[in-house]
């Protein structure tokens, strides 16, 4: 009858002592279940080895006695190994070497034909281990053998994870990542440095607001582009800032092989572009140079005859005679013939001047004068804004004198069809350098054409040669200066000339008063 209502097979005598029997086995099973189990759900868990066993040491002990429990990772870097140890109270136990016991249980840790570590489980006294309780060991030592590698494979992750964040945030040159919305998810601190913003200002926003100020998609647009050919595409683009930069945009790819995000990747080329164009400027002058001397002493002494023989035949007829209308004719385009031939010798000489040192106030109003029969000044809103502690300069007067003359009379022609003309000269001092500007609110120079307007013979005038602004590039070039074009079409144009001032003065370390040292608060009013 009992076996029938039990299972048990037992006289009634023994029946309760079966039946305990019994139920602390199951018991015990429900532990080394529970112990299992918590060693599969440490997988997940961002823990360290000696959590994962503490976890479960007080459980172990109750079904599985031991005096010492030693567990052996092999899986650190560099082949070195980490040892923890426990005791049956759930502490971590001095070291203790294997040999100090009688017995030791050794049990190899294995993960994908790896060693991975060991599990020691150590005894004073012999113990008698059940089949049961070897099994649940090998069960122990497989879990414990995963998690051991998760967590080594963890770590790895965490530090590539780590790594790639702070390449990606060292890298000079700025990279943004855009996603399939055109919305900006991450950028590295060269963008945060270029635009100086938090990083909280930029995520977020559309990429075609933030980098092009446009309210919709671009038309071209890369980011679509990529999108579309699944292929990498390359933009050139003036930024906000006015510096040039070549952006090269990349598909970024999931596990499924499918466009999850754009790579938008920027090199700074502005001073690459404009060593370009210094240098093909150096080899337009030196070839065109040495044409132009040549052509330039052939014509004039011919055009000299021509000029004096056409001026004395006009002396011999009166304005009303029918040939004095051709002959002034000749003689005016002589004269522009005459100064073309000037221009060019001007352009291919290379003597040495001497420098002398100069008040470049007075050099400027010189210029202005000089430039009176060309320029009518009477149409024109003057406005000056005189540096008054500028110091004194070394260069030669008339060389310089020609190179800004060659620039005011530049920004008269372009402010010919301008209703209200107006020109703003200022001069002032930044980075141990006199600079001077000089606006206008003429028609404006287009974007295509501002590497070219300093090349020899380019112009867009219908009357010009193209030599005025290549020579005051070479004449500014000579006395160790720079100069450089600011401008948009329909908008006028700024040249902006900077000058080193004399030794004298800059051991005097002077500076513009209120002003940061490198003057940038000034040379941005200059700008404007």
């Amino acid at each position: 009858m009992l076996e029938k209502l039990t299972g048990v097979y037992s006289s009634k005598k023994s029946y309760y002592v079966e039946l305990k029997k019994q139920i602390q086995e199951t018991k015990k099973r429900n532990t080394q279940l529970e112990i299992l189990f918590k060693l599969a759900k440490s997988m997940d868990v961002d823990i360290d080895l000696p959590e994962i066993m503490d976890s479960i040491v007080d459980e172990l002990s109750e079904i599985l006695p031991f005096d010492h429990l030693e567990l052996v990772d092999f899986t650190r870097e560099n082949g070195a190994q980490n040892t923890f140890f426990w005791k049956p109270n759930h502490s971590l136990a001095r070291h203790s070497s294997s040999q100090d016991f009688a017995q030791v249980i050794k049990i190899h840790l294995n993960a994908k034909n790896s060693n991975v570590g060991k599990l020691l489980v150590c005894n004073h006294q012999e113990m008698n281990y059940s089949d049961t309780d070897l099994l649940f060991l090998e069960q122990l030592a497989a879990q414990l053998s995963v998690c051991l590698q998760n967590l080594n494979l963890y770590e790895e992750a965490i530090q590539r994870k780590i790594e790639w964040e702070e390449t990606f945030r060292a890298v000079q040159d700025p990279i943004i990542f855009i996603d399939l919305d055109y919305n900006i998810r991450r950028v590295n601190d060269s963008v945060l440095n270029c635009y100086h913003l938090e990083l909280e200002e930029i995520v977020g926003q559309k990429c075609f607001s933030f980098l092009h100020n446009e309210e919709d998609v671009c038309n071209p647009c890369p980011v679509r582009e990529v999108l579309k050919k699944g292929k990498p595409s390359q933009q050139q683009m003036e930024m906000r800032n006015g510096r040039i930069f070549d952006f090269s945009y990349y598909p970024v790819y999931n596990n499924k092989n499918e466009i999850y995000g754009i790579i938008q990747y920027g090199k700074d080329v502005t001073k690459k572009l404009e060593m370009e164009a210094h240098w093909r400027n150096l080899s337009k002058q030196v070839a065109l140079g040495e044409m132009a001397a040549r052509v330039a002493h052939e014509l004039n002494n011919p055009l000299t005859v021509v000029l004096g023989n056409i001026q004395m035949s006009l002396l011999d007829l009166t304005e009303n005679h029918e040939d004095y209308k051709a002959l002034s004719d000749a003689f005016n385009y002589g004269l522009r013939c005459q100064k073309i031939v000037h221009d060019l010798l001007t352009f291919s000489r290379h003597d040495k001047h001497v420098m002398v040192p100069l008040d470049l106030h007075f050099l400027l109003d010189e210029s202005m004068d000089a430039t009176r029969f060309q320029i009518d000044y009477q149409q024109l809103d003057i406005s000056k804004e005189y540096y008054q502690h500028l110091p004194v300069i070394q260069a030669n007067p008339d060389q310089l004198k020609q190179a800004l003359i060659n620039i005011l009379t530049n920004a008269w022609d372009a402010m010919q069809h301008t209703p209200e003309k107006r020109l703003a000269i200022r001069t002032g001092l930044i980075d141990e350098k006199v600079y001077i500007t000089i606006e206008d609110n003429g028609c404006g120079i287009r974007p295509e054409h501002h590497f070219k307007v300093f090349d020899p013979f380019f112009t867009t005038k219908e009357e010009g040669t193209g030599l005025g602004l290549s020579i005051s590039y070479g004449i500014i070039k000579a006395h160790g200066g720079e100069i450089s074009l600011r401008s948009e079409a329909g908008s006028g144009s700024t040249f902006r000339i900077t000058l080193p001032i004399t030794p004298e003065e800059r051991e005097r370390n002077v500076q513009l008063p209120g002003s940061h040292s490198q003057g940038d608060v000034n040379i941005s009013e200059a700008m404007k």
